[in-house]
């Protein structure tokens, strides 16, 4: 009776380890389905546009080969018998999917569309270029299927004899091939994108040209444009995107922090230098004491730039896939900044004794509503070909001020100091387009280039003549003139990358 005993408890409690095992190894957490599957590292769930299920590059091979399945059917590929929908084909056994050491084919590294990481147990999407060369995942080498250890089974065949360098060269170009898991239907998507932007600033914001001009009439010798304003200067772009619906995301950019700085000087052998504020010594006739006559002039400046935006941007796919394109509205905020420093030496009895420094400040704040779109073509799997543009209509509040420290501008002309301020008002526009090139390393990590022009008519910037002229006249006067505004061009290029998670 002890023994019945005995061995029925010593069968149940082999039963009951036999289903908790089963059970552990049926009901994994199920893969996704197809339906939902993030194909392009886009985020987006059946995207507007997108080609139905089972079109040419929508999906890995491994959908189309389990669609039409009859229930509990099995297709075989690579080696490997999979499951198809039905009883027993819903979830995966535990470890179905994990390929071992020298496994490495395209159907065990596709894992149902899922990317070579999911061969290893990892987050969808977590592999890439990093992971193949420093070796990870179960599929060891790049037999095919575009996972596993690029560069750490190569290593080893240096050793061995096995065609290395040969190999090895081809194992890192193949590790440097765009990533095209996502297929030729990839929606354009990221998350966020750092970059470093690199301007040239063009304009002269309705200013004279001309600073400084030798001999009566003379010849130019300095000018607003020696200052240097106009190099090539870096700076920073920053942007983020939050899906809001399918194909539609909200976009957060920052672009900016440039900053211009730089100076030039004049000297002459004689007393003959004849400055803007004059009019080249026409008003007063002969110039001011401070600013004219004089042996030295020079100019210092320097200016910045910032822009932010915030848009709601709707994404679309071609039938083809081979194009897409969107459109955007929403608002933007630009600030261009500039001062400019003019710097007098005159003679007095053939010793430099009167001096002048005045600044002239602009502050042009720029604020108002913009539309535009981009067409991205698709030119390979991971490698994207976009062109953008932005149209706005903005409001510039400027505000612009003088100040002035001198030999004569002081009560009964002893030393002093004067300023002069205005603020104006003027609606423009703006024009701003972008050429990129997007070359996607691994589901996570793409280079990012561009080109950048950004033009803004109605600003304000370099010196002002009638202010300038106003404040050096004894007694003081105040400008009659309106703002003169010119327009301000910003060009260059950009060089970073964008992360999908």
């Amino acid at each position: 009776m002890r023994k019945t005993i005995h061995w029925s408890r010593t069968i149940l409690t082999m039963a009951a380890t036999l289903v908790v095992t089963a059970t552990t190894a049926i009901a994994q957490f199920p893969m996704p389905s197809p339906a939902d599957a993030d194909y392009g590292a886009s985020g987006f769930v059946t995207p507007a546009g997108m080609p139905p299920m089972g079109a040419p590059g929508t999906q890995p091979a491994m959908y189309s080969a389990l669609q039409g399945l009859p229930p509990g059917g099995v297709v075989h590929a690579g080696g490997m018998a999979m499951p198809g929908p039905g009883p027993g084909g819903q979830v995966m056994p535990a470890g179905f999917m994990g390929g071992g050491a020298g496994s490495c084919d395209n159907m065990s590294c596709d894992c149902l569309g899922y990317g070579c990481n999911r061969c290893g147990g990892g987050a969808v999407g977590s592999g890439g270029i990093m992971k193949r060369l420093h070796g990870g995942g179960s599929c060891m080498g790049c037999n095919g299927c575009g996972c596993g250890s690029c560069l750490g089974n190569y290593a080893q065949q240096l050793g061995i004899g096995h065609g290395g360098l040969r190999n090895m060269t081809a194992g890192l170009i193949q590790c440097l091939l765009p990533y095209s898991e996502a297929g030729q239907c990839a929606q354009r998507w990221y998350d966020v994108s750092a970059e470093v932007l690199v301007l040239g600033r063009n304009g002269d914001g309705g200013s004279s040209g001309v600073v400084s001009q030798q001999g009566l009439p003379g010849t130019p010798v300095l000018f607003v444009d020696s200052a240097g304003l106009d190099e090539l200067e870096a700076g920073i772009r920053l942007s983020g995107a939050i899906i809001v619906g399918p194909g539609g995301n909200v976009e957060v950019t920052y672009m900016g922090s440039n900053k211009w700085e730089g100076g030039a000087a004049f000297t002459s052998a004689n007393p003959d230098l004849y400055s803007f504020i004059s009019g080249f010594g026409t008003t007063p006739a002969g110039g001011f004491a401070d600013a004219d006559q004089a042996v030295r002039h020079a100019i210092q400046g320097e200016a910045n730039f910032h822009s932010g935006e915030v848009n709601y941007r709707r994404r679309t796919v071609g039938p083809d896939c081979r194009f897409q394109c969107s459109w955007l509205g929403g608002l933007r905020y630009l600030r261009l900044d500039d001062s400019l420093t003019f710097q007098s030496d005159t003679l007095v009895g053939g010793v430099p004794q009167r001096t002048l420094d005045l600044t002239t400040s602009n502050k042009n704040d720029l604020f108002g509503v913009q539309i535009g779109g981009d067409v991205w073509w698709n030119v390979v799997a991971g490698v994207n070909l976009g062109a953008g543009l932005k149209l706005g209509l903005l409001e510039n509040d400027v505000d612009r001020s003088v100040f002035a420290t001198g030999s004569t501008l002081g009560a009964g002309a002893t030393p002093g100091s004067r300023s002069s301020e205005a603020g104006f008002s003027e609606t423009t526009g703006m024009i701003d387009f972008n050429a990129t090139l997007i070359y996607r390393f691994s589901h996570a990590w793409a280079f990012r280039g561009s080109y950048h022009v950004l033009a803004i008519d109605e600003i304000a910037a370099g010196f002002d003549t009638s202010m300038s002229n106003g404040l050096l006249q004894t007694p003081q006067t105040a400008s009659d003139e309106h703002i003169r505004y010119g327009s301000m061009v910003l060009s260059g290029f950009a060089l970073g990358a964008e992360y999908t998670w």
